[in-house]
């Protein structure tokens, strides 16, 4: 069912996609870094991805700094030892990782009851075999959503499952407008449509109905 859209000053919704973009650029750069052998000794989590959002902030001097891995590679050379006392928390031997992840993997997959000791055993082998930290990381994921999805099913049904997928894909989230500002008053709207018509055609695309019913006198 289709949600009411929530509306927003202009200024609201621009420092909203301003901060979900600085948000996604973070996501990839950070995705940058813990893919390049030299820095996938980070163990990835909240804290660990906020230091190196910090850390590279710091190093740059810039409030608004993506984390990239030249930034980091460049911030780590020349402040070596805080880099040490930033992330030592942070980091584990790779191999360590790997075992671990999978370690995890076959306990949740053994948990669903559903594979035997051989199973499980061969499943091991195949992980053990040359995947990478991500692509273990990816299907630890998978396993988690999967299983996660079936207990929905089990315990409420598969219209829990829809509505599950339905988040995943974002079709729950309510629609976000952004309300005409004040000052497109009906008598400045028909001023531009005199005498602007491009810029009249430009708020009509990106406030649709509002510039009508500002028309109307609504």
């Amino acid at each position: 069912m289709a949600t009411a859209p929530v509306f927003k000053s202009y200024d609201e919704l621009q420092q909203d996609r301003a901060r979900a973009d600085h948000a996604n650029a973070c996501e990839a750069g950070i995705a940058e870094i813990l893919r390049d052998r030299e820095f996938a000794v980070i163990v990835p989590s909240k804290d660990s991805k906020l230091a190196l959002i910090d850390f590279c902030r710091k190093y740059s001097g810039l409030e608004g700094a993506v984390p990239s891995l030249f930034l980091l590679r460049e911030a780590k050379k020349h402040n070596y030892t805080a880099f040490q006392v930033a992330f030592e928390p942070y980091i584990k031997p790779i191999s360590d990782q790997r075992q671990e992840i999978i370690f995890e993997i076959v306990v949740l997959l053994a948990s669903g009851g559903n594979m035997s000791e051989a199973d499980i055993a061969n499943e091991k082998a195949r992980l053990s075999n040359g995947w990478t930290l991500e692509a273990l990381r990816r299907r630890l994921e998978q396993v988690k959503t999967a299983q996660r999805l079936a207990g929905l099913a089990r315990k409420h049904g598969l219209d829990a499952v829809k509505n599950e997928r339905a988040e995943l894909r974002g079709d729950n989230v309510p629609q976000v407008a952004a309300l005409l500002p004040e000052r497109y008053s009906a008598q400045e709207l028909k001023r531009l449509a005199r005498e602007d018509y491009p810029a009249f055609k430009k708020l009509v695309r990106d406030f649709q109905g509002q510039v009508t019913s500002r028309l109307q006198g609504r």
